[in-house]
């Protein structure tokens, strides 16, 4: 059973002809998995990455692909979430309460509802077009970096901002 895959820049083509990726990785028939980390994977490209069938998935990291959707609403066990240098505008993490730490950055994200977010720790939504957030609902909240956007309306009130260790 597969429980973690690592896939950088260097391995990527050596993949390809070893496991036959001809257009994207795809992850959907690995259901034991629960760490993902993908680097400068060209093959991740705008139609995104399935995974819908990675219900066991605790953690993400994709690091300059070129997708713009990205669909994590059935993987409810995610602690930790990393998206870097994307494209993506959307993201539902409503359905994603279990996270810890959550960086959606250099993307182009419009919108982000955390208010099922409660143990939410870490949140790194720095350089993107988020006009709004609304915090008020992450207690937890210790490591704040959301500069960068466009906001024009920030709720900070979350009963506990004696916790904000930093922010920027």
């Amino acid at each position: 059973t597969i429980h973690g895959i690592h896939i950088t820049s260097n391995l990527q083509k050596r993949l390809q002809r070893k496991m036959c990726i001809k257009d994207k990785p795809n992850v959907t028939k690995l259901t034991e998995l629960k760490r993902l980390f993908f680097s400068y994977n060209e093959q991740i490209t705008v139609s995104g990455l399935e995974l819908t069938n990675n219900k066991k998935l605790e953690y993400f990291y994709l690091l300059g692909g070129k997708i713009s959707t990205l669909d994590i609403s059935q993987n409810t066990k995610l602690e930790q979430f990393y998206l870097y240098k994307n494209l993506v505008e959307e993201i539902d993490f409503t359905k994603n309460p279990e996270l810890i730490v959550l960086v959606v950055a250099e993307n182009k994200l419009k919108s982000a509802d955390l208010s099922q977010n409660g143990k939410l720790e870490t949140l790194n939504l720095y350089n993107n077009v988020l006009s709004e957030l609304d915090l008020g609902y992450n207690s937890a909240l210790t490591f704040i970096v959301i500069n960068d956007n466009r906001l024009t309306i920030l709720n900070l009130r979350n009963g506990n901002n004696e916790n904000f260790n930093y922010m920027d």
